[in-house]
């Protein structure tokens, strides 16, 4: 975008008026967007726009997290849950992130046939030392 067509799009009116158009946008999207999260990357080369938007569902236990992630332009994934990492993956983020926020994945117990499976206590072996 030129320096002028900028500084119009910046004027609160104008700036107003598109924010109003994009919230309408939003409010009419299909369910399964709301819980998506996008991050997008745009560079000037040669004359042209280059725009990459990623979009992420993240799950956990195959439930939808609100944890939102961003790619920077030099790829590195990051979010605010964790501001000062930074990470090549983002499954290596959720990971961390499940790790520090343990409270807000709990790991439920297995059942089988409607029972908890209780796991059992580790036990020494017999030892037959001295015989």
């Amino acid at each position: 975008m030129e320096k002028k067509e900028l500084t119009k799009a910046a004027i609160p009116k104008n700036l107003g008026g598109y924010l109003a158009k994009q919230a309408a946008k939003s409010a009419t999207k299909d369910d399964h967007m709301k819980n998506m999260m996008n991050s997008t990357r745009m560079v000037m080369h040669h004359g042209h726009t280059i725009a990459v938007e990623t979009m992420y569902v993240v799950k956990v236990d195959g439930k939808k997290t609100n944890i939102s992630l961003m790619v920077g332009d030099d790829g590195q994934v990051h979010c605010h849950a964790i501001p000062n990492y930074q990470f090549d993956s983002a499954l290596d983020m959720v990971k961390v992130i499940v790790d520090q926020f343990p409270d807000d994945f709990p790991l439920k117990p297995k059942t089988s046939g409607g029972r908890t499976k209780a796991m059992a206590p580790m036990q020494r072996p017999n030892s037959k030392r001295g015989k």
